[in-house]
């Protein structure tokens, strides 16, 4: 080993003197990250301080609460209760012979053919004007004959009631009244009213108030006897109506 070799020694960590603190880390205030960033930069590790907190101890009450559904069945009671209600059937007002068809309104007949002719005809009205009405011609003093209303109805009891009728006759008896001509209101029953002989002629209107007693209200109809007569004798009859008064 040459002497100048020998001469040369290692450098010990006793000759580094420890540099001092940059005066702007003093003066200056910097965030963490740049002070750490430069330390690398230079070889001086960063310093890592560790710090221990202690947390005061907290209690938590935790409290449940739990909400009983108590579910109560009712039974339930269905009642059926049925009422039984009787509604008149609506009187009818007017009832005349103006449509084609009679059938379903009107029906007649006699006990003896060769003595009466029964029809609905077009005729003078009280007013001169074509109308539509039943006319009865009896020829013979034989028999009787029959008209009678189809629709049924009801009468209330103890209402009152005004039937009416336009009439036109060639046979009057010493009262001015057409005797042949007997109007009534009947039923399967008995009798709802009546009968009643028309006054007048030359298409009189005739009219006759009655009250209703309880057994004669059930489906009542409109019927109309002709009696005969020893001559011959022509009856016209139109614009039946019925009424409640009060």
């Amino acid at each position: 080993m040459s002497n100048a070799q020998q001469g040369k020694r290692a450098p010990t960590s006793s000759s580094f003197t420890a540099a001092a603190t940059p005066s702007c880390v003093a003066t200056q205030s910097y965030p963490p990250n740049r002070i750490t960033s430069a330390c690398s930069c230079f070889g001086v590790p960063a310093k890592t301080v560790s710090v221990t907190q202690t947390a005061d101890a907290t209690t938590t009450t935790s409290t449940n609460t739990v909400r009983e559904t108590t579910t109560v069945t009712v039974a339930t009671t269905h009642v059926t209760t049925t009422v039984t209600a009787t509604v008149p059937a609506p009187t009818p007002s007017p009832l005349d012979f103006e449509a084609a068809d009679q059938s379903s309104s009107w029906t007649w007949s006699s006990n003896t053919a060769q003595g009466w002719d029964l029809q609905v005809v077009s005729t003078p009205d009280r007013t001169n004007q074509p109308t539509r009405a039943f006319r009865v011609v009896n020829s013979q003093y034989l028999g009787f004959a029959v008209l009678q209303s189809v629709q049924g109805f009801n009468l209330q009891p103890g209402a009152t009631y005004q039937i009416s009728l336009l009439v036109q006759t060639t046979v009057l008896d010493g009262g001015n009244t057409a005797s042949r001509v007997n109007l009534n209101l009947f039923s399967s029953t008995g009798s709802c009213g009546g009968p009643w002989s028309p006054l007048g002629n030359g298409w009189y209107r005739f009219g006759y108030s009655f009250n209703v007693v309880q057994q004669e209200d059930t489906n009542c109809r409109i019927g109309v006897t002709y009696a005969r007569n020893q001559g011959t004798a022509t009856h016209y009859v139109d614009n039946f109506s019925v009424v409640k008064v009060n």
